[in-house]
């Protein structure tokens, strides 16, 4: 396939061997849509996840508190190790789910995910902001929902009436 970008330099995609017309045609759509937006990334010039995240990183410093930076930062060296090396814009629904999937089975727990995934969805926002990605796959991938598991009668919070708020104050203060 030979096509021009936005910038007007030649470009030229070769498709696998027994690709078939269809695929061609769907390729060709999807590579003048890019082009026509003005975000047509070249694989090879793309950058890794990893290199938009640090970029990302040296925006925020300015814009909010050394705690909120250091807890960003956390999450990026801790937890993202597997979608690092991922091109910014291969990186789609399907690879925020398995993401989730795997730091759920990893027993991760779901507030510190949805913290993570705070930290993910910015990091994409930035990337479609900078026009490294046509969209925010974040916002799209499916989000686990708050557990329905009831807790167990042993795990609740108890509520001590004002009698048994005395009573305990009183075994301590006296």
């Amino acid at each position: 396939m030979d096509f021009r970008d936005q910038h007007g330099k030649r470009r030229l995609k070769v498709l696998p061997k027994g690709a078939t017309k269809a695929q061609a045609n769907k390729l060709c759509a999807e590579i003048e849509d890019t082009v026509a937006k003005g975000i047509f990334i070249p694989t090879k010039e793309a950058l890794a996840f990893k290199e938009v995240a640090e970029n990302w990183i040296d925006q925020k410093k300015n814009n909010v508190r050394a705690s909120t930076l250091a807890g960003y930062q956390g999450h990026l060296k801790h937890y993202f190790f597997d979608i690092d090396p991922i091109k910014i814009n291969r990186i789609n629904p399907q690879t925020v789910e398995a993401f989730i999937s795997d730091k759920l089975s990893l027993g991760m727990t779901r507030a510190t995910l949805k913290k993570v995934l705070i930290t993910f969805n910015q990091v994409m926002k930035y990337a479609v902001r900078q026009r490294l990605t046509d969209f925010n796959p974040v916002r799209d991938a499916e989000k686990p929902k708050k557990s329905s598991v009831e807790l167990p009668e042993s795990e609740k919070t108890k509520v001590l009436t004002p009698g048994q708020i005395t009573r305990l104050a009183g075994k301590h203060i006296g």
